[in-house]
C-alpha cells in the first residue's frame, strides 16, 4: 500500500509541474498576441453571465457586470483556495485572474476604435462605461495598466505554483 501512495504523490507532482509547463506555454502566447479560443471561451461565459447577474442593479452595473463576474469568479476561487491553504491551486488561480485582466485589458483598450468583433449588437461595454464616467480619451492608458497588472498576476502565479507543486500534495492516510 505504501507504494501504490508514493506512486500517487509522485504521479500529482508531474502532473501539477506539466500543468505549470502549460500555463508558460499560454502565457507566453498571450504575451505575443496568440489566441487560445478555449480559455477565452472560459472567460466569456463568465463575462456574459456576468451582465445577467448585475442586470438588476442598474444600467451601469449590467454593463460592468461582465468584467466583474470575469475577476469576481477566480478572486473568489483564489481567497477559498488560500483559505484551505491549498496553495497550488491558489497559484492557479492568480494566474487565471491575471489572464482575465490581460483579456479585459484588450476590451478596454478597444473603447475608442471599437476595432474587436463583439459576441451580440448590445454596444461595447467599456466604450459605454468610459464615455459614462468622461474618461473615454484614456482608454489605450487604463487598458496599459490592466494588461501590466495582469501580467505581473500571470508571473506571480507561475512563480508561485512552481514553489508550490510539490509542497501542497499530501498523502492521505
Amino acid at each position: 500500500m505504501r507504494k501504490a501512495g508514493n506512486y500517487i504523490l509522485q504521479n500529482s507532482v508531474i502532473w501539477r509541474v506539466l500543468l505549470v509547463i502549460f500555463l508558460i506555454y499560454v502565457s507566453v502566447g498571450i504575451y505575443f498576441g496568440r489566441d487560445f479560443s478555449s480559455i477565452s471561451a472560459v472567460d466569456l461565459i463568465f463575462h456574459e453571465a456576468g451582465h445577467f447577474v448585475f442586470m438588476p442593479f442598474g444600467m451601469m452595473l449590467g454593463i460592468l457586470g461582465g468584467t466583474l463576474m470575469q475577476i469576481f469568479v477566480p478572486g473568489v476561487l483564489l481567497g477559498y483556495f488560500v483559505k484551505r491553504k491549498d496553495y497550488y491551486a491558489s497559484a492557479v488561480m492568480l494566474w487565471w485572474l491575471g489572464e482575465n485582466l490581460t483579456n479585459i485589458s484588450i476590451y478596454v483598450s478597444d473603447a475608442n476604435a471599437q476595432a474587436l468583433v463583439l459576441l451580440g449588437d448590445g454596444g461595447h461595454d467599456w466604450f459605454m462605461l468610459l464615455n459614462m464616467w468622461g474618461i473615454l480619451p484614456h482608454d489605450k492608458l487604463i487598458g496599459d495598466l490592466l494588461w501590466h497588472s495582469g501580467v505581473m498576476l500571470i508571473l506571480t502565479g507561475i512563480m508561485w505554483a512552481l514553489m508550490y507543486s510539490h509542497k501542497s500534495v499530501r498523502r492521505r492516510s
